[in-house]
């Protein structure tokens, strides 16, 4: 029974000391992402897609007001049956227009996944070969850190990598 409780003790110290020895870190990936040249020209890019966008919807919009006023207008002159066919139009280009911001955003999400996937794509060898080269055991995203030293932030150091890895982002694919 001594043995046992004597062999327990040492396995649970042996253990300690080996989780001990291990170096752990944490990286800001959101940071990397955003604020690397790569995710500054991403950044850049998808939001001049968005406003000429945003600005051809408002100019729909306004078109497609503009006809619901006049419409509106012409209902006590016109036939019924006209006001109907108009009104019907309308709504006809309404749900299109609706259709078209849908497809848009849908499409913009696709965008901004697929650029997101080229940063990560050359991230992941950058980190994995800093946590080798520097024999590190493990890295945790920092935001799920609560307090750390600074000197466990290896954001800094890994974007630079990234900056010299990965200059300009090919918007054409």
């Amino acid at each position: 029974m001594k043995n046992i409780i004597i062999y327990i003790f040492l396995l649970l110290t042996y253990s300690s000391i080996a989780i001990a020895d291990q170096k752990i870190v944490y990286i800001d990936i959101d940071y990397i992402i955003t604020n690397s040249i790569a995710g500054k020209q991403i950044n850049n890019h998808l939001a001049n897609i968005k406003n000429s966008t945003i600005d051809e919807f408002k100019n729909i919009e306004k078109n497609l007001k503009d006809k619901e006023k006049n419409i509106l207008a012409k209902k006590n002159i016109i036939d019924e049956n006209k006001y109907k066919l108009e009104v019907s139009a309308i709504n006809q280009e309404l749900k299109s227009y609706n259709d078209k911001r849908l497809k848009f955003a849908k499409s913009f999400e696709q965008k901004k996944i697929n650029f997101t996937k080229i940063i990560l794509e050359t991230l992941n060898p950058i980190i994995s070969e800093y946590v080798n080269k520097n024999k590190i055991g493990l890295v945790l995203p920092k935001k799920n850190i609560i307090v750390g030293k600074k000197k466990l932030d290896i954001t800094s150091i890994i974007i630079e990598d990234l900056n010299n890895k990965l200059k300009t982002i090919n918007f054409n694919e």
